[in-house]
This record gives structure tokens, C-alpha cells and sequence, in this order.
């Protein structure tokens, strides 16, 4: 059985090494700055790093298994993923503004580096540029299923929110 969920992550810079683990009782997630590269948007953004990826929704993990997986699913659904506004694209009602449900920010491709999984080549739509550099966005957060041990097997889309929820 496959479930799905979605984490909320905070855009980050290409040449962070690791995401900055915020701890609090209720909520263990991973939070990570997006740091423009000279006022610009990125091209490319860690989705999970190798191993253990502990967020406000348990710990999911992003393995070998994930790799094999998560690209297989990639290469028969054959078209770039879409980077939407708030999960609307999943569900209209959640949407922060009814006009942007179903649109997209963007797309990407997905690729595996040294065990992890990033969006790379990265194309926002100019509105969707617009408010990552203004940053009105500044948070993602992936949408994927898993097995029922957490372990990642395919990416739906990424969203890009304004806070984490």
C-alpha cells in the first residue's frame, strides 16, 4: 500500500551541505533557508538528502531502494514535474488564491546526486520568479508517495508556500 504525503521544507542554496534540523516536541521537521543566488531564483533545490529525512510528518526515508524507484516512476511518467502554489494542484480548496489553483510556478526535472534527490533545471514561469525573488514564497514542499515504512518510491510535484503550516 502506498501513502501519500506532502513535507514542508524551506528553499535552499545549492552548496549547503545539510538541512538545519528545528526541533520542538509536536513537530520535528527540517527547515532549510532559500538563499538567492545574486537576487535570482534557483535552478536547481534539494528535495530529500540521502537516508532519514525527519519532518513534522515523521521520518521518511530517501534510500537506494528510493533512488531506483522514485527515477523509474520519473521515466514512464515522461514530462517535467510542476512546481505549484500551496498544494492547489492536489486540492483547488487549498489554495492561498483561487486564481493561482492549478497553475504552475515552474517545473523540473529530477535527478539523484550522491544519494540524494534534486529538482534540477529548473524553469519558473515569470510569475512564479517573480515571488520566489521577491520572496512572497519561500518554502517548499514535496509532494510524494511511500511505503507504509516511510520509505519514498515517487514525486507527484513540489509546491512552494509562503510559511509552513
Amino acid at each position: 500500500m502506498l501513502f501519500r504525503s506532502q513535507i514542508d521544507y524551506r528553499l535552499f542554496r545549492v552548496n549547503l551541505p545539510d538541512p538545519i534540523p528545528t526541533q520542538s516536541p509536536e513537530k520535528p521537521s527540517v527547515r532549510v533557508l532559500l538563499s538567492l543566488e545574486d537576487g535570482k531564483a534557483p535552478t536547481r533545490f534539494r528535495l530529500f538528502k540521502a537516508g532519514h529525512n525527519e519532518t513534522e510528518k515523521g521520518v521518511f526515508t530517501f534510500s537506494e531502494k528510493s533512488q531506483a524507484e522514485v527515477l523509474a516512476a520519473a521515466a514512464r511518467w515522461g514530462n517535467d514535474f510542476p512546481i505549484d502554489y500551496c498544494h492547489a494542484m492536489l486540492a483547488a480548496a487549498w489554495a492561498n488564491d483561487p486564481s493561482e489553483a492549478g497553475k504552475a510556478a515552474g517545473h523540473f526535472t529530477l535527478a539523484v546526486e550522491s544519494g540524494e534527490l534534486w529538482a534540477t533545471n529548473v524553469q519558473w514561469t515569470p510569475a512564479g520568479r517573480a515571488k520566489v525573488e521577491a520572496k512572497e514564497f519561500r518554502y517548499i514542499s514535496p509532494a510524494f508517495d511511500h511505503e507504509s515504512d516511510g520509505v519514498i518510491c515517487e514525486i507527484t510535484n513540489v509546491v512552494y508556500i509562503r510559511a509552513l503550516y
